[in-house]
């Protein structure tokens, strides 16, 4: 029977839960299947393994492969090999990316190209799932995998030992688990030997007023202990975050767990990796998950209602998560789970039977693992090496739901007191700020969006190397007594010539002003930057409507001021964006 890889390129954990889910469609259809990461992979076994293959790959920063698939990429392109290589395969490639940034899952578009000229056979065309989707990753993942087990059974039916397992039957879960008595011992294996610095909070410092309708926190990590611990201005700070205490309460309750009984690990053949044991140990408790393994503020996930579906005793519970599930029914999950930003832990809740149903070892299935959170860097390496500083703004909002939304990460991180070990890693980040002395840079970043650019000019100050222009940074919050951080120290650099600072200040006035007016009010000095001293333009923060506004404030400077039409206008934005002189970081 034809053998069926699944590998999966994942930098937090999204592509990963994906490759998962058609793994598990590919054992209800008795197939044979297995499942990796792309580095555990190795690209030669492709010659002898593999006759089917599903690359599921996310896109990081400016169009970056994942760090679990850059060894395997990196043999994937070598020039050597020949085009006939893989000519006994036939793959899909389902990618994992963001509208928001030019090079949209870049790295499925590639995989899919590259895997093709090595002679591989696509099944289907590439599936570019995109996060700014009302549905998420799933409106694209859901009915690509639909399309792509079409494609598969047309192969492998003959071949095939059986029907396909009843969706009224579980499969197998994700670990085996022992629940029993805690025995807290743990042995390492060759696979643990990374661990994140365990950074202690220095200082935890709101930065907007107290009157303020959001909570932004500054919070300084000590980091003087781990030695020199290196990164350049844009790069990120990843946060791995704790669920709060109440929660972890409501779930035991919910199901009635022991918060204190042990739970014991092990692998099954899927070759799902254990937790890293610096989330949770092999040998762990029902309270240490809670807190730290299982996010229960995420979304539920297909397969959530899918197991809740087939466990729960009542009759009005499984016509209802029937409901849910129908592919006819699109609108209605969303109306039920997306627009409300209902919880997992609130959709338990709302089926108490199933609840109290499913068997404990499916809790891993359950629950996507807590992804850790990306913010950008917000201080200067060479301005001081001993401490590190983000800058977060506390996610909380209404919907129709009683209790408002709040964000995992950034609350957790609101409510952590000095002394606090918080499990952080430094990454590279979106921005390749110009390295070449002189060269000029436009920087926008409204609200949170000027961390970067507040670790670029603390950077440059440093090095006390005066650029021959100033750096122009256009900044926009609501009030100047609210809400605009790093006031004194843009004040500094521009008396040092280093900055030259543009803020709009949206509510000070009778008219709302944004960063956008604030570039068209300066057309020519703009277009003076970009088209004669060849500047890089740099653009941070809300993926909502801020970045389309700040383009067609760009373009409305190039049709103005180069005397172009809007098609061409448009072509020179392009080409900005192509070398790499207009980049872009933003998030939901």
């Amino acid at each position: 029977m034809a053998r069926l890889v699944i590998l999966y390129g994942s930098q937090t954990g999204n592509a990963q839960d994906v490759a998962e889910q058609i793994y598990r469609r590919a054992v209800r259809n008795r197939m044979n299947v297995c499942l990796h990461g792309m580095d555990d992979f190795p690209p030669n076994r492709l010659l002898s393994e593999a006759s089917l293959l599903v690359c599921v790959c996310s896109t990081t920063g400016q169009g970056e492969e994942p760090d679990n698939m850059r060894t395997f990429w990196k043999l994937l392109l070598k020039r050597s090999l020949p085009g006939d290589l893989l000519n006994h395969i036939v793959f899909g490639v389902l990618g994992l990316g963001d509208s928001t940034y030019p090079k949209f899952n870049f790295v499925a578009k590639r995989m899919h190209r590259r895997l093709s000229q090595l002679g591989a056979r696509p099944l289907c065309d590439p599936g570019l799932a995109d996060d700014q989707h009302e549905l998420g990753s799933e409106g694209v993942a859901g009915p690509w995998t639909e399309t792509l087990f079409s494609e598969l059974r047309n192969l492998v039916e003959k071949s095939s030992p059986g029907p396909p397992i009843s969706d009224d039957v579980l499969l197998p879960s994700k670990y085996i688990t022992t629940f029993g008595k805690h025995q807290k011992s743990y042995e390492a294996t060759k696979d643990d030997e990374w661990v994140p610095l365990f950074a202690p909070v220095l200082k935890n410092t709101r930065v907007t007023s107290a009157n303020h309708w959001q909570d932004v926190r500054l919070i300084t990590f000590d980091i003087s202990s781990f030695g020199d611990v290196g990164w350049n201005p844009g790069d990120v700070l990843y946060v791995q975050p704790s669920n709060f205490t109440e929660d972890v309460e409501t779930l035991c309750e919910l199901l009635d767990l022991d918060p204190n009984e042990g739970i014991e690990l092990c692998e099954r053949e899927m070759e799902a990796r254990l937790p890293p044991h610096w989330i949770v140990n092999a040998r762990t408790s029902v309270r240490e998950c809670a807190e730290k393994l299982w996010d229960l503020r995420a979304l539920p996930r297909r397969y959530f209602f899918e197991l809740l579906r087939q466990v729960t005793p009542s009759e009005m519970e499984r016509e209802r998560l029937a409901e849910l599930l129908d592919p006819m029914n699109q609108q209605d999950l969303w109306n039920y789970c997306h627009r409300p930003k209902r919880t997992s832990l609130e959709t338990l809740r709302d089926f108490p039977s199933a609840a109290k149903a499913l068997p404990r070892e499916y809790l891993f299935d359950l629950f996507t693992p807590i992804k850790p959170r990306a913010f950008s860097i917000a201080s200067s390496h060479g301005f001081d090496s001993s401490k590190l500083e983000i800058l977060v703004a506390v996610v909380e909002f209404k919907t129709k739901m009683h209790a408002p939304r709040k964000g995992l990460c950034s609350n957790f991180l609101s409510l952590a007191e000095t002394g606090c070990k918080v499990p952080v890693w430094v990454r590279r980040g979106t921005f390749s700020f110009p390295q070449e002395v002189g060269k000029p840079a436009i920087l926008i970043g409204p609200g949170t969006g000027v961390a970067p650019f507040r670790a670029l000019m603390q950077e440059l100050f440093s090095s006390s190397t005066k650029p021959p222009k100033p750096f122009v940074l256009y900044f926009g919050c609501r009030n100047r007594a609210n809400d605009y951080f790093f006031e004194n120290e843009w004040k500094s650099f521009e008396d040092a010539g280093f900055l030259q600072c543009f803020v709009a200040f949206s509510r000070d006035q009778n008219v709302k002003v944004y960063v956008q007016n604030k570039i068209v009010e300066n057309s020519t000095a703009v277009w003076e930057l970009i088209n004669t001293d060849l500047a890089s333009v740099f653009l941070a923060g809300n993926a909502k409507q801020m970045p389309t506004d700040v383009h067609d404030a760009l373009i409305t400077v190039f049709r103005k001021e180069g005397k172009m039409n809007e098609d061409e206008a448009d072509d020179y934005f392009q080409q900005l964006e192509s070398s790499g002189r207009f980049q872009q970081e933003t998030w939901a």
